[in-house]
C-alpha cells in the first residue's frame, strides 16, 4: 500500500493585532507584554522592537527589561499589522531596611561566620543595599552581608540602601585555647612602621645605626632624631610604633633600654600604648640627658587579650645639641 504524504499545513495570514497601549517597569526589572492576534490560529511570527533601546528593550518573546528611567515605544508587528505600547520605565526608591540581627556574638575559631539578612522596603526596589564594617581589623562583612570575625573587640556592621541604614553591633572573642604560650615580640625584626615630624629638616628620621650596640653583638640599635629648637610636652618628632595582638590569660612585660647620643643632650623620651579602651602613658615625656643607658620594665598584663599598638617616641626639649634618642632590645615577653 503506498504511503500517502501528509498535507502541507495551510498558512493562516493575521488579520488584526492588539494590545496594552501604555504599562510600567522599574531600572532592571521585567516585563511580559502579551499582544492578541486574529485569527487565533495565525502561523506566522510576531517581530517586537523599541524605538528608544537606552531605556527599555524588548526580545523575541516580549518581554520587556527596563534600563534607565524614561518611556520606549514597543512594537508588535505580524503580516503587516502592528501595536504599540509606550512603556514607561522608573526607578522604585527604597522605603526602608532592617537586620535580621541587631547584634551578634562570635568568637574565633568556632563562631568564625555570621550571615546577615536584609529586609528592604519596598521588596521590588530598584535600590542595592551596600555594606561596611566600622573596623575591619575586628571584623569584616562582604557584599552579600556574610561576616567574618578576626579579633577580639567591637565592630558594627551597616547595611545601607538609599537614604537609610541598619546596624548590627558584633562582639568578637578569640578562644584563649588558641592561643600560644611563651609569647614573646621582638622590634627589631617586627616594627609595624615609623614617623616623623614634617619640619623640613634633614634630621627628622628614623634609621638603624651600629652605634650604641648594647649587647655587642652587632645588631645595632634604632635612632630617633629630631629636630633642633623644640619644645616640652609637644608633639613627638620621630618614633617606632608595633601592632599586635596579645595573647589571653597571660602576663607581660615590655622591657627596652634608651640614651642620648652624648652627655647634656635635650632630647625626651615618651613610651605609650593604643587599645581600643584608648591611650595609656606608659613613660611621660622624661629628659635623657646622660651617656647612660636606662633600662626600663613596664608590665602590660592589662592588655592580655586585645590588640594594641606600642609607641616609642622622641621630642626636642629645646634648643641645642644632642637630639638623638637610642632604643635597643626592645622586647614584649610572658612573664
Amino acid at each position: 500500500k503506498a504511503d500517502i504524504p501528509n498535507p502541507i499545513a495551510p498558512t493562516v495570514t493575521a488579520t488584526n493585532i492588539t494590545m496594552e497601549s501604555n504599562s510600567l517597569v522599574y531600572v532592571g526589572r521585567k516585563l511580559q507584554l502579551n499582544a492578541t492576534v486574529e485569527p487565533a490560529n495565525f502561523t506566522n511570527s510576531i517581530t517586537w522592537s523599541s524605538d528608544n533601546t537606552d531605556v527599555a528593550v524588548v526580545n523575541s518573546k516580549g518581554v520587556v527589561t527596563g534600563k534607565a528611567e524614561g518611556t520606549a515605544t514597543i512594537k508588535a508587528t505580524i503580516d503587516g499589522y502592528e501595536a504599540s505600547c509606550v512603556v514607561t520605565v522608573q526607578t522604585n526608591p527604597a522605603t526602608g531596611i532592617s537586620l535580621d540581627h541587631e547584634s551578634a556574638f562570635l568568637t574565633v575559631p568556632n563562631d568564625v561566620t555570621l550571615q546577615l539578612n536584609a529586609t528592604v522596603s519596598p521588596a521590588d526596589t530598584t535600590d542595592v543595599v551596600t555594606w561596611n564594617s566600622s573596623n575591619t581589623n575586628i571584623a569584616d562583612v562582604d557584599e552579600n552581608g556574610l561576616v567574618t570575625a578576626k579579633y577580639d573587640g567591637e565592630a558594627t556592621i551597616t547595611a545601607s540602601i538609599g537614604s537609610f541604614k541598619a546596624e548590627c553591633v558584633v562582639k568578637v572573642d578569640v578562644d584563649s585555647a588558641t592561643e600560644s604560650n611563651g609569647f614573646t615580640a621582638h622590634f627589631d625584626n617586627g616594627l609595624d612602621g615609623f614617623g616623623s615630624a614634617t619640619s623640613g629638616q634633614g634630621w627628622d628620621n628614623i634609621k638603624w645605626t651600629k652605634d650604641f650596640d648594647t649587647t655587642g653583638n652587632g645588631g645595632g640599635s634604632v635612632v630617633l632624631d629630631g629636630s633642633d629648637g623644640g619644645s616640652p610636652n609637644a608633639a613627638p618628632n620621630s618614633w617606632i610604633y608595633r601592632s599586635l595582638k596579645l595573647p589571653k590569660n597571660q602576663s607581660f612585660d615590655l622591657n627596652l633600654k634608651y640614651r642620648d647620643a652624648q652627655g647634656g643632650g635635650d632630647a625626651l623620651v615618651r613610651i605609650r600604648v593604643v587599645s581600643r579602651h584608648g591611650e595609656k602613658i606608659l613613660q611621660p615625656w622624661t629628659l635623657a640627658n646622660d651617656d647612660t643607658w636606662h633600662e626600663l620594665d613596664f608590665d602590660l598584663s592589662e592588655f592580655a587579650g586585645e590588640y594594641i599598638t606600642l609607641y616609642l617616641e622622641q621630642n626636642d626639649s629645646k634648643e641645642g645639641g644632642g637630639e638623638f634618642i637610642y632604643f635597643d632590645d626592645i622586647i614584649l615577653v610572658e612573664k
